[in-house]
């Protein structure tokens, strides 16, 4: 039975925003196309906005944007597991056991990606490390955590690059998902020592990027998401409210807890890596629990993972973790 909709005009449906404009927010909603058209073979239009354009440009499940507000996602989300998984239960669907963004990289996008990687050390794998949280405030503190400790344990493993956000290119594509009163409290992002940097990135260039990677490292913020798009094993920085809430099955009417839930993610408590107080073990520990745990068991998914593109698969970085569970948060592969 097709569920009631607001937005629709036979099987014309516009899909608006989730709770706001942010990266992560959109990304949640980037499955909802194909599995609608799909399952009640509607024709799939998405709200007008500058980063919703940014995100599912591409998308073959769409048939275009429309400057309306489209249907409301925030009151479909129903039962319990992650945002993407309670977004389909709303909407009547398929409940995805392991939930994913979708992103759709043409070409053009991949092989500037590969142009990218090829100047890397071509011996080690490559993790990206975002020290800018897109909701970042002041009292997350992810200001006074200490990256460059981070980066130090992540580089006797891995050669670090680092997409500076707040620069030109894709600050200015990122300053529309923020609510105006967020934009005062950007600061200078933070320049690893020995890090690849990236400035002026586009926001699809900065997608981009994740094809190649191996890792990830950065706070709750859209990072994490596109990570999860391409199954990015990722150490996630979380403050300590939320990590006491990372459990399983994940209930309750919050969206930030339930939306950054994803199998591959490793999370550490921000108050052990502050600076000045920095708990170097426990980096030491949660770096070298994921590097083992990828090198132990991973699976090269090039036809299981269903990663998808306009034209082809990505590239063999492309893994399934599936990990033991260790002294850091360790997610199960399906909890709907």
């Amino acid at each position: 039975m097709n569920p009631s909709l607001t937005n629709m005009s036979g099987k014309h449906v516009v899909i608006g925003l989730l709770s706001g404009s942010h990266l992560g927010d959109v990304l949640c909603t980037t499955p909802l196309p194909r599995l609608l058209a799909e399952r009640y073979g509607w024709e799939i239009r998405i709200t007008e906005h500058r980063s919703t354009r940014g995100v599912f440009v591409n998308n073959p499940h769409i048939a275009g944007f429309q400057d309306i507000p489209g249907e409301p996602l925030y009151p479909r989300l129903r039962g319990r597991g992650h945002v993407i998984q309670r977004l389909q239960q709303g909407f009547g669907l398929p409940v995805d056991p392991w939930p994913q963004p979708e992103l759709y990289l043409d070409e053009r996008e991949i092989q500037w990606a590969k142009e990218e990687q090829r100047r890397w050390p071509q011996d080690r794998p490559a993790c990206i490390i975002s020290t800018r949280v897109l909701t970042d405030m002041g009292h997350f503190n992810f200001d006074q955590v200490d990256w460059a400790a981070l980066a130090e344990e992540w580089s006797r493993h891995c050669t670090i690059v680092q997409p500076v956000m707040t620069h030109a290119g894709l600050y200015q594509d990122q300053i529309a998902m923020l609510a105006v009163g967020d934009v005062p409290t950007w600061r200078s992002e933070t320049i690893l020592p020995g890090a690849i940097v990236y400035r002026d990135l586009s926001l699809r260039q900065y997608l981009s990027l994740f094809a190649v990677a191996d890792y990830f490292c950065g706070g709750t913020s859209g990072g994490a998401h596109v990570a999860a798009a391409f199954r990015c094993p990722s150490l996630i920085i979380v403050w300590h409210k939320l990590l006491a809430q990372l459990s399983f099955p994940f209930r309750g009417p919050h969206l930030s807890t339930g939306s950054f839930l994803y199998p591959q993610h490793h999370f550490l408590e921000a108050d052990r890596v502050c600076r000045g107080s920095t708990d170097h073990l426990a980096i030491k520990q949660a770096v070298r629990l994921l590097v083992q745990t990828k090198a132990e068991n991973i699976q090269l998914s090039s036809q299981s993972m269903n990663l998808r593109t306009c034209h082809q698969p990505l590239t063999s970085h492309h893994r399934i973790l599936r990990g033991r569970r260790g002294r850091l948060v360790r997610l199960p592969l399906s909890y709907a």
